[in-house]
């Protein structure tokens, strides 16, 4: 047998002593999600849903982001800045991870030397941490994070920097952990069904998250249905037991006695419009791209197509999310104005454009996108949409290779709501950036380097004026998640879009 073999077994093995610690009593918990991780079990590809969803269960970063937005506790237990570009961590003691590996502060500089190397570089979570520029031990339990600049929300970006055993991690390497991925997490992955979409975690009962509690859940089975109407079947075939689902589904829903959730989250949806090394494209004139947005009825969208359960949106920040600025208001609908600037722009028979977007992820959003076609037609702009999965889409944004003039994406403050995260995105700063304007990078700099609270607000309020007036996508909604859950399900909470797993309630 190769080393990776034993590795393979070892891990199984650890695995299934969880499954026979859980209690047989405890039930299962069945999730339909529009994706299973393209990256499996390796936490470092991606940072948002659908890959959290599953991760979340298995991993734990030093913060989270607690349910009123603010940033709490997690393997680091408290923190405070010795110096301007200085931070200092207590790490939580007791921990051990699935692999009975311990977590200390040997964890942590093992996954930070690896997210800071060469062989990480590019990866999202690597990208999120770019400013990181040393990991030293003070003690066994106290580890000190030092940046190139002061950066005020370093706490919020660790969120997405999950600890990984060290061993494991380095023996394994990313493709093998990918597949035996450990953490300190509430649930420890045994089973990848590729074939089939399935992936199962049992419930490990020695997580710190349990806080000395027996599991109310003794696995987790996560089901890939893309469709939405296949969602929907399997929630009335009693096949899942939760799943995100869009508004038209509500009445068949709750007409069969099942509960529904609804709520805003940190994200805006929106139709980003690719600039960079496209000097001659329509879109690298602002006129044009606020010409768009007059265009689109964007109240329409919020009351018909999601029923009054979504606002209009004008800048990339959500309500809730640190930065948000109450006074921009979204683009009125005003078709004539639309058409007067791309005339003045010397575009008054319109052009065309194609947009790469992911369908059956977010409440409504087909339809979403095919009532901003038809009202991009309507002044002229003949707007082809190009369906595409998970994968492939998120291929090309780290890459920036997408074909097209546009794409669909979010403003999405997760996982750190706050709004630095999606304004960075759509900056200068992006690896592979698609729009880029020098002037907004330099005042996103500041605003990371403003460690008064209420000075840094006031800077990203107008950084979202100055975002709306530069307009580099189509501003559209905020979004809303639409959780549909049987009747044996109860105590459902969400956090960053993802269920709180060690909260949930299950009668059989």
């Amino acid at each position: 047998m190769t080393g990776f073999g034993k590795r393979l077994v070892l891990g199984l093995l650890a695995a299934m002593a969880v499954v026979q610690c859980a209690s047989a009593d405890a039930p299962v918990f069945r999730i339909g999600v529009t994706d299973l991780p393209p990256g499996l079990g390796n936490p470092y590809t991606a940072v948002i849903p659908p890959s959290s969803t599953v991760w979340n269960a298995l991993f734990d970063g030093l913060t989270r982001i607690a349910e009123d937005g603010s940033v709490a506790p997690a393997l680091a237990t408290s923190w405070e800045l010795v110096e301007p570009t200085r931070w200092r961590f207590r790490l939580r003691e007791g921990v051990t991870f699935s692999n009975n590996e311990p977590f200390d502060v040997e964890a942590v500089l093992g996954t930070f030397s690896y997210l800071m190397s060469d062989e990480a570089a590019g990866s999202p979570v690597a990208n999120e941490l770019q400013g990181i520029v040393s990991v030293t031990p003070v003690d066994p339990y106290t580890v000190d994070i030092v940046t190139e600049t002061p950066d005020a929300i370093l706490p919020n970006r660790l969120v997405a920097a999950t600890i990984v055993p060290p061993v494991a991690g380095k023996e394994l390497g990313p493709n093998g952990f990918a597949r035996t991925p450990h953490g300190t997490g509430p649930l420890v992955l045994v089973e990848w069904d590729e074939a089939a979409g399935r992936t199962r975690a049992v419930a490990r009962p020695e997580s710190w998250r349990w806080q000395g509690r027996e599991p109310n859940l003794s696995a987790i089975e996560f089901i890939e249905l893309t469709d939405a109407a296949a969602r929907l079947q399997a929630l009335l075939s009693d096949q899942t037991d939760l799943s995100v689902q869009g508004p038209d589904d509500v009445p068949v829903l709750e007409a069969a006695g099942f509960k529904i959730v609804t709520g805003p989250v940190p994200q805006i949806m929106s139709l980003a419009f690719i600039t960079e090394g496209k000097p001659d494209s329509p879109l690298a004139s602002q006129a044009v791209r606020q010409a768009l947005n007059y265009a689109v009825n964007k109240q329409a969208i919020a009351d018909g197509i999601l029923r009054g359960l979504a606002e209009p949106a004008g800048q990339g920040a959500a309500p809730m999310t640190f930065g948000y600025n109450p006074d921009v208001d979204p683009y009125p609908y005003d078709p004539e104005k639309a058409q007067a600037m791309l005339a003045d722009a010397g575009y008054a028979e319109g052009f065309s454009m194609t947009a790469d977007v992911i369908v059956g992820s977010a409440p409504g959003d087909a339809l979403i996108y095919q009532a901003v076609k038809q009202d991009l037609a309507k002044v002229g702009v003949d707007l082809t949409l190009r369906p595409t999965v998970f994968p492939d889409w998120f291929r090309n944004y780290l890459g920036g290779t997408f074909k097209g003039e546009a794409f669909g994406l979010s403003w999405n403050a997760i996982p750190y709501n706050d709004a630095m995260r999606p304004m960075e995105i759509f900056s200068c700063l992006k690896t592979n950036a698609f729009f880029c304007d020098e002037e907004l990078t330099a005042e996103l700099q500041a605003a990371a380097s403003e460690m008064d609270r209420d000075a840094r607000l006031q800077k990203l309020q107008a950084l979202q004026a100055a975002y709306h007036e530069a307009a580099p996508c189509i501003f559209l909604i905020q979004q809303t998640d639409l959780i549909a859950y049987a009747p044996r399900v109860g105590n459902v909470k969400t956090v960053n879009r993802v269920v709180v797993y060690e909260d949930l309630t299950l009668a059989e």
